[in-house]
């Protein structure tokens, strides 16, 4: 985040200085960027915070005990790409989907590998 601030101060002291864009052209350049981004920055703050949820809930817990034993490790892939596919669907970002699902796909990976004679996390 501050890194981020940061390089936008020196961009808009670098376009300012070089007279590329006067004052007010930069913070209308800044505030424009700031709109665009408001929007994906949104999606990724819920898609966490739905995912802090979920943690909370032991909802992956819940997953590995309904749907460990009953997944062939064969369909494993595939069903894991058809939900991935839904919530991308759903939410409309791929960033959103990984901070939902991986906390919910990595345990149900791991429950199927060990039923059927995989390495076990534990």
């Amino acid at each position: 985040m501050h890194s981020t601030l940061l390089s936008a101060f020196v961009a808009a002291i670098l376009s300012v200085g070089q007279r590329i864009l006067s004052l007010n052209e930069t913070f209308e350049a800044w505030y424009n960027g700031l709109k665009f981004m408001l929007m994906g920055l949104l999606v990724l703050v819920l898609a966490w915070a739905l995912a802090d949820i979920s943690k909370e809930l032991h909802t992956a817990d819940y997953i590995v005990s309904v749907l460990g034993d009953k997944i062939p490790i064969e369909m494993l892939p595939a069903v894991v790409f058809f939900i991935a596919a839904i919530t991308a669907f759903g939410s409309g970002s791929s960033w959103g989907v990984m901070a939902i699902l991986m906390p919910l796909v990595i345990p149900l990976c791991w429950a199927v590998m060990e039923n059927y004679g995989g390495p076990s996390p534990r």
